[in-house]
């Protein structure tokens, strides 16, 4: 259990394992069960987009995977600043995987918020849009991360230029969204896996 966290009183604790509501797993593992059960349901859709329970399992094995080569590790927090679509779902799912903690912001949080968010949580990432409406996130999360060393990854969620290429695991996205590519502050460079990573199922840290 991490540090500051209250936890509930034992008797409860005790009444919820005994009825069964409790079963001492991650989210990860309950969720990968409805992942197999349902896999050719429908479970998420967004505009057009359709996503059965096995769409969202292979993609976010493949965004989890991302995440990890680019420098997120269990237990680091992370702060999505993203509209209602569904690469925020995908992007929650991931976290869950890797073991990552996410403290959604609101596509409407601003520098306030969203510094608040990271100071507090001593959060190491912020996935962002690059635009939301007439905003433009990228100047706010670069003084938020000059103002808080903890913050070292900084991921956009925006349309992707002429020399970069979307991600497999993500598709056509709104909020100015024309191809969903997750990629590096600063950097040209898409987050994708390589075949090696969706050759084979991966396995991920505890």
């Amino acid at each position: 259990m991490l540090p500051g966290v209250v936890p509930f009183p034992p008797e409860t604790a005790a009444r919820y394992r005994a009825k069964g509501h409790w079963r001492d797993r991650s989210l990860r593992d309950e969720f990968a069960e409805v992942w197999e059960k349902f896999a050719d349901r429908v479970a998420l859709i967004d505009g057009t987009r359709r996503y059965t329970y096995g769409d969202i399992n292979r993609l976010t094995d493949n965004l989890a995977l991302n995440l990890l080569e680019v420098g997120l590790k269990p237990g680091d927090r992370v702060v999505p600043t993203l509209p209602n679509v569904a690469e925020f779902v995908l992007l929650y799912f991931a976290l869950q995987k890797i073991g990552g903690i996410p403290i959604a912001a609101l596509v409407s949080h601003r520098h306030s918020e969203i510094n608040q968010f990271v100071k507090i949580a001593q959060a190491t990432a912020c996935i962002y849009p690059e635009r939301s409406g007439e905003f433009a996130f990228g100047p706010v999360i670069k003084r938020i991360a000059d103002e808080n060393s903890c913050l070292k990854l900084r991921l956009v969620l925006g349309r992707a230029g002429a020399r970069e290429t979307p991600s497999p695991s993500l598709s056509t996205s709104r909020q100015n969204c024309r191809r969903a590519v997750w990629r590096k502050s600063g950097s040209i460079r898409p987050i994708r896996a390589s075949s090696s990573y969706l050759a084979a199922r991966p396995v991920f840290p505890s």
